[in-house]
């Protein structure tokens, strides 16, 4: 029970924080604007031949073929390990997490940057749907990663690389331009908020 309370506050902490993200974004809000603009000016300040050739194909491991050939692998992967359970779990994720950050993207209309772009992607911008797609789709085996019987060391180097990666896709969305970090948190935040989701519903079926 303890560890169902402690879901349920970070799902309405996550959802708070996104709808506030959300709202900021729509009102176009001074202090976002700001804070996006002189982000995006300090990370440009810092590109170099190097992170721009790292972060340029990074970004790419989650553009929509990619990003369906990973869910395929890992929802593959589940029914051949006979993970029945969180099979259907991460399906639910995926596909739904997917449509509602596109339906999103269609409610706020929020245009992409247009300065300093070294990628062009076409759509809107928030929320970022790199950022919430390695959510969806990698962040999500943290649930049955540690349902697993792996050491529990193995669980947290795992971890760290999940996050690791979540954090550099995100970042490289502001790198080459595709994104303001508005975006980026935005879409972080509806990844978890959904994935949270799905997992108390299941939760519930347990009990």
């Amino acid at each position: 029970m303890k560890t169902f309370s402690k879901q349920t506050f970070f799902f309405w902490l996550l959802l708070l924080f996104f709808l506030i993200d959300w709202l900021l974004v729509a009102t176009h809000n001074s202090f976002v604007l700001n804070s996006d603009h002189t982000i995006r000016e300090l990370v440009n300040l810092y590109r170099t031949r190097n992170l721009t050739f790292f972060f340029s194909n990074l970004t790419k491991l989650f553009n929509p073929t990619p990003s369906i050939i990973w869910a395929l692998a890992i929802g593959i992967s589940l029914v051949l390990t006979q993970r029945f359970k969180f099979t259907i779990l991460y399906c639910l994720i995926v596909l739904s997490g997917t449509l509602l950050n596109k339906i999103i993207k269609h409610i706020v209309l929020r245009p992409r940057p247009q300065s300093d772009v070294l990628i062009h992607y076409a759509g809107y911008s928030f929320p970022s749907g790199h950022s919430s797609g390695v959510v969806l789709i990698i962040g999500s085996t943290l649930l049955f990663l540690w349902a697993s019987h792996q050491s529990k060391q193995l669980k947290i180097f795992e971890t760290s690389l999940i996050i690791a990666l979540i954090l550099l896709i995100g970042f490289s969305r502001i790198y080459v331009g595709a994104h303001y970090p508005s975006d980026v948190l935005g879409g972080w935040c509806l990844g978890a908020v959904v994935i949270l989701f799905w997992q108390n519903i299941f939760q519930k079926f347990k009990q």
